[in-house]
């Protein structure tokens, strides 16, 4: 009721579209082969084709620098990146950004509608959908427990082991 649409509390809908797939860019074309059947490379002299391996190489100097000493640089690339997370870390501040992207609906229409009714857990035993369970041995408090499956408003130990 705080959209402004009073008379559509209590459902939820969802509509979900595929999503127009791009045709894939055109295949780039393959450079003919020299007449003579070599390719440039093979038919460079010996001198320039080694200059040239050796400019695209990393130096093993420059990976050997940036590792720490009795580690290889796989570890070292291994260490500087951080662990991934897990949820928020009981408490740790997690940042978030949202971006918009674009959407291109493959038809009209949904290919799937999905149609959820709800409503409070008295006006649903009232309407006969869900039975009335039995008095608590005990006063819960009133409200959402964060517990709901535990009786004694807690999580219980986890079984015992083999």
């Amino acid at each position: 009721s705080r959209t402004g649409r009073p008379d559509e509390v209590g459902v939820i809908g969802v509509a979900v579209f595929r999503e127009r797939v791009a045709p894939p860019p055109p295949p780039v074309p393959m450079p003919f082969p020299r007449r003579d059947g070599y390719s440039r490379e093979e038919s460079a002299p010996r001198g320039e084709l080694e200059a040239r391996n050796k400019s695209m190489a990393p130096s093993a100097s420059a990976s050997a620098d940036s590792a720490a000493p009795g580690e290889s640089s796989a570890m070292a690339q291994s260490r500087s990146q951080p662990a991934p997370s897990l949820g928020t870390g009981h408490g740790r501040r997690e940042t978030s950004y949202v971006g918009h992207t674009t959407f291109e609906r493959l038809r009209s229409s949904p290919d799937e509608v999905v149609r959820i009714r709800y409503d409070s857990r008295e006006n649903l035993v009232a309407a006969g959908v869900i039975p009335a369970s039995p008095a608590p041995r005990w006063p819960r408090p009133a409200g959402p427990s964060p517990f709901p499956a535990s009786e004694a408003g807690y999580v219980p130990d986890p079984p015992p082991r083999y």
